[in-house]
């Protein structure tokens, strides 16, 4: 199964049923890493993974009419996306390199994690997210794990 994203992204479904993106009250931003910055990436002033945050709530915004709560945590609430970094770093391209840019996305009825490479990568992932909610306004149950085919993510039109 692949989530309806451009690009699609891989995505392996958890059984039957569906989280509505009406449903989500909170964005919640690991404390633990609210201020971390990807410093491998090709931006001069990268913004902090809160900041990214803080776009994705207006952005959300903007999509469902109704705007959640931004609020720092260490863990994820019932109706919240919880948004953190991964600590391992296991994200790869296509020629087996790291990547910043890669993110794992789980959904369950509880809500939405979003795991990051760094925060480059749950910016990507937060991408994910917008294009599949404006698609259809929920997500299915289930995981993904998306990196880049190259070292940065681009698009050719």
């Amino acid at each position: 199964t692949r989530l309806l994203t451009v690009p699609s992204v891989p995505f392996q479904s958890h059984g039957d049923g569906s989280y509505s993106g009406n449903d989500l009250k909170t964005i919640i931003v690991d404390s633990r890493y609210a201020s971390s910055v990807d410093k491998t990436g090709q931006t001069l002033i990268p913004p902090t993974l809160k900041r990214f945050a803080q776009t994705f709530q207006d952005d959300l915004a903007s999509l469902l009419n109704s705007r959640p709560r931004l609020i720092q945590g260490r863990k994820a609430e019932k109706n919240s996306i919880f948004i953190t970094i991964d600590e391992k770093g296991l994200y790869l391209d296509a020629a087996k390199r790291h990547t910043s840019e890669g993110y794992t996305l789980k959904v369950d009825k509880n809500g939405i994690s979003l795991i990051g490479a760094s925060p480059l990568g749950a910016w990507w992932g937060t991408r994910t997210i917008l294009q599949a909610l404006a698609l259809r306004g929920r997500l299915p149950f289930g995981s993904t794990t998306d990196a880049p085919g190259w070292g940065q993510r681009g698009i050719m039109v």
